[in-house]
């Protein structure tokens, strides 16, 4: 018994088992960390329920952040001017990574530049939170490969019908609903070719989550606390919706200049939140064009950047539209509607048509 004492309280014995014990838990945590971030570095999570989580935090966080920095500012009677121009500036900058990096750049290949200034407004784009390049430009492929139809991964009118109800779950889909939607095989495939052609791609997806904290902490720097919140989470908040209304809006409201094979629609409204985006209708039309506005009436801040870029000789081989071939545009377009219309499909029955 005096020998079993001493083995009990014996401090080699105590510290040696409970050791070996807990290394071997660290160890098969750090097994499992290491088989779900096995090569993806600082990847957004792209799928399953990390990704839902993901998702809800970045569509909560910033809604709930922007009506207490109304109360307090209301409560205050005051907001730091330089938040307010922290907000406008990072507003534009972030919003034009979007439309001319990851849109008109990186899925379209509407010009081309240095290898640096594409770095430039690719991270630009990245900064505005609406995820990777690579996933971004995928999703983009899709909905234009289906757009309106079986396949789009964002469209207001596939799967929902013309009542009160459908039209508001529509919208809801296309504005919000879809990020939560697991990628498509087709989707997924075009992420990978993207990755696989861009080391600047690469390198940004797999940077993106400090990528996009740099971007909302940044704004502290010049404005404190209230840059943070007005020039990253607010600003953050304003840019996606004011984006992603161009899948919600422009599908459903609007005028149509091209009678196209869907439902995609010109609205100045969202032409002016979105940098130029809005003139939807028109790069549905010419989805390789570098200038969405056609005429000076239809805003597009976008096109103004790039025409300058071009007079300096930053970018180069602009892929533009003539007068000429708007006009063909309008009448090629006209006739197939006028086809359609004779067999009594609609844009969005692409399969009846086929059969027909």
């Amino acid at each position: 018994m005096q020998h079993e004492r001493r083995s009990m309280t014996d401090p080699t014995t105590e510290t040696t088992l409970p050791k070996s014990s807990f290394r071997e838990r660290i160890a098969e945590a750090k097994q499992a960390i290491s088989s779900v971030t096995e090569g993806r570095g600082w990847r957004l999570p792209d799928k399953g329920v990390a990704k839902k989580t993901a998702i809800a935090v970045w569509m909560v966080g910033p809604m709930v952040t922007l009506p207490i920095a109304l109360g307090i500012a209301v409560h205050r009677r005051y907001v730091d001017p330089k938040a307010v121009a922290v907000l406008a500036s990072t507003y534009v900058l972030t919003g034009l990574g979007i439309t001319a990096g990851y849109h008109r750049l990186l899925t379209h290949k509407s010009y081309k530049t240095s290898p640096i200034l594409e770095a430039v407004v690719l991270l630009a784009g990245a900064t505005a939170g609406q995820g990777p390049p690579s996933h971004w430009a995928g999703t983009h492929t899709t909905h234009h490969t289906h757009t309106d139809k079986p396949g789009d991964p964002h469209s207001p009118h596939v799967d929902f019908d013309e009542t009160f109800k459908g039209t508001a779950l529509g919208l809801w889909h296309a504005q919000a609903g879809w990020l939560y939607e697991e990628p498509s095989d087709v989707t997924t495939k075009h992420v990978e070719r993207i990755r696989a052609n861009s080391a600047t791609v690469r390198w940004i997806d797999d940077h993106y989550l400090p990528i996009l904290g740099a971007g909302l902490l940044a704004p502290g720097l010049v404005a404190g606390w209230q840059g943070v919140v007005w020039g990253g989470v607010v600003r953050m908040l304003l840019v996606n919706h004011a984006t992603f209304a161009v899948n919600s809006i422009c599908h459903m409201y609007g005028q149509r200049r091209f009678e196209t094979d869907d439902e995609s629609r010109n609205n100045t409204l969202i032409a002016i939140l979105t940098n130029g985006e809005g003139n939807h209708n028109n790069h549905h039309a010419f989805p390789r064009m570098a200038y969405h506005g056609i005429g000076w009436r239809e805003y597009d801040l976008t096109a103004i950047v790039l025409r300058t870029a071009e007079r300096f000789g930053l970018i180069t081989d602009v892929v533009k539209q003539t007068p000429q071939q708007v006009e063909e545009r309008i009448a090629r377009l006209r006739l197939a509607a006028e086809r359609r219309a004779a067999v009594d499909i609609s844009p969005a029955e692409p399969m009846r048509a086929a059969a027909d």
